[in-house]
């Protein structure tokens, strides 16, 4: 939805008991911003932004776990 559907969403939600927290893992409004106006354009953009989020976190995790690794050499 666009942004003032977003921000009475969030309204509504918090007024129904949902945390910051909660709501800080929404995104909206869906989609990057390519300028769609199709809705094949449309279907491409959220996809693409599912594609980048999928992305991020694959990389984070993967960061992650590299810091996890310990040095043999740092454990002597």
């Amino acid at each position: 939805g666009s942004k003032s559907t977003n921000e009475k969403r969030r309204e509504r939600l918090l007024s129904e008991g949902i945390s910051d927290l909660q709501l800080a893992r929404l995104h909206a409004p869906i989609g990057l911003d390519i300028g769609a106006q199709t809705p094949e354009e449309i279907a491409l953009a959220v996809m693409s932004e599912v594609v980048s989020a999928h992305r991020k976190q694959k990389q984070t995790s993967a960061e992650n776990e590299a810091k996890q690794v310990q040095s043999p050499i740092s454990s002597l």
